[in-house]
């Protein structure tokens, strides 16, 4: 047995020193090839021998003027680089519905911390809260640094509201275009109605929601307006780089037809408070408007009438006016709101308490104006609600209905108290602004042969 382990370690001997052999050749020959690169490096290498190196480390003499004017002139000169200059990255859209400018601004790449930052500088020359769908925006980023430049809001036509990144921080600017305003005196014989007369001259037909507001304490325009009837209007007609914008203020404004005759001039008091006056300086504004709304169809009268709904005979203690679902409802006139609410046949109604012992009741609303309750003050022509069809109803229409001192009158027949004239301290400067408008005025009474002009429903006075 000891013979036997004895062989057993000398193999083992053996095959170490083999091993150890084995590495010691390998590790000897990677050596041998590395000394031998360096040698090939350091003594025959292009540019990296002794030799090349201690020649390039020699100091050369500078050479002649001559021959280094020489040299230069055969020598091209290398072309200067300009440096690059800074990319901008433009981001431009439209805001959509629902849209909140932080979230816009997020959406397209911008930190929320710049977003909100870009948003609160804003807040002093534009309400956030206030953007529309459809608003053009544009955005210029620096895409190294990943952050905003400039942020351009378009509030209008005429308006751009611009957020950029000063030395201190981002700055907000209003950019606002010049409008070009001229007074222009305009007239024509209605043989249809208001509306297509205006359309028909080719003017923009929101100068009737003017006009139309200046008349609306002795006019509806839809009741009252007659074939023949004859309109006279001195406005500011306000242009945007050529092209019809707006138009400004009403200077004066003359009706006339079975309705009567209604001449109105414009004048803005020392107190800065404008309003319309007679030519003797009488107020045309009265404690009443002639009608809640605008643009509306009479179907039924003060009286007794055949219920469409009930069949029977039964007093019909107002006026209803047919008007498409949701046209707004105006308050007739400045006063508290008594009741704001449903009430069975009524549907929803909001009825005003006036001064002098006037009631006003406003019925079948589809719903309320936003924040109207009880008790509340309500101002002349403020929208209180909106046309609807609830309660005992056959289809939309408003319900106006009028009381004075707890009986219902009729709402047509009734005329308001007039407002307070012009300052006696002011007449005189309201005589001098008022003549030259009741002059231009007059220009266009119709010869005895008036011009009519192709488009159907208008004769243009010349």
């Amino acid at each position: 047995m000891l013979d036997g382990d004895r062989v057993t370690q000398n193999r083992r001997s053996r095959r170490r020193r083999a091993e150890f052999l084995r590495v010691s050749i390998g590790l000897g020959a990677v050596f041998t090839v590395l000394v031998g690169l360096n040698l090939y490096v350091f003594l025959f290498g292009r540019g990296t021998s002794i030799r090349e190196v201690l020649q390039s480390s020699v100091i050369l003499p500078a050479p002649r003027p001559e021959v280094a004017d020489a040299a230069a002139a055969v020598t091209p000169k290398a072309p200067e680089t300009p440096p690059p200059a800074e990319e901008v990255k433009l981001v431009q859209g439209e805001l959509r519905s629902g849209d909140k400018l932080s979230s816009v601004l997020r959406r397209e790449g911008v930190a929320p911390a710049q977003a909100e930052a870009v948003v609160r500088t804003m807040r002093p020359e534009f309400d956030p809260r206030q953007v529309r769908a459809g608003q053009a925006f544009r955005i210029e980023m620096d895409p190294v640094a990943s952050s905003i430049l400039a942020f351009d809001l378009v509030v209008s036509p005429i308006e751009t509201i611009r957020v950029e990144r000063g030395p201190d921080g981002f700055e907000v600017t209003r950019r606002s275009k010049q409008l070009t305003t001229e007074v222009v005196t305009l007239g024509g014989v209605i043989e249809s109605s208001l509306h297509e007369a205006v359309e028909a001259m080719g003017e923009d037909t929101a100068l009737i929601a003017f006009f139309v507001d200046v008349f609306s304490w002795d006019i509806d325009f839809y009741v009252d307006t007659k074939r023949g009837d004859r309109f006279k209007v001195v406005v500011e007609k306000r242009s945007l780089e050529g092209e019809f914008y707006q138009w400004g203020r009403v200077l004066a404004a003359e009706y006339s037809g079975p309705v009567g005759s209604f001449r109105v001039y414009h004048h803005q008091g020392r107190d800065g408070r404008s309003s319309y006056f007679d030519e003797q300086g009488r107020s045309a504004q009265k404690s009443m408007l002639k009608s809640p709304l605008k643009f509306v169809r009479v179907t039924s009268r003060f009286g007794r009438r055949f219920h469409p709904v009930l069949h029977r005979a039964k007093g019909h203690m107002g006026v209803d006016f047919a008007a498409p679902t949701g046209t707004p409802v105006r308050a007739t006139s400045e006063g508290r709101a008594a009741f704001v609410g449903y009430q069975q046949g009524s549907g929803n109604m909001v009825v005003l308490s006036h001064t002098g012992g006037l009631t006003s009741l406003y019925m079948h609303l589809s719903r309320f104006a936003r924040g109207l309750r009880d008790g509340q003050a309500v101002a002349q022509r403020q929208v209180i609600g909106y046309v609807g069809s609830t309660g005992i109803s056959t289809g939309p229409h408003l319900h106006f209905g009028l009381k004075k001192d707890g009986r219902y009158i009729d709402p047509l027949r009734h005329r308001g108290q007039p407002g307070r004239g012009v300052p006696a301290g002011e007449v005189a400067a309201y005589k001098r602004t008022m003549e030259p408008h009741r002059a231009a005025m007059a220009a266009l009474d119709p010869p005895q042969r008036p011009h009519r002009q192709a488009a159907r429903g208008l004769t243009v006075l010349r």
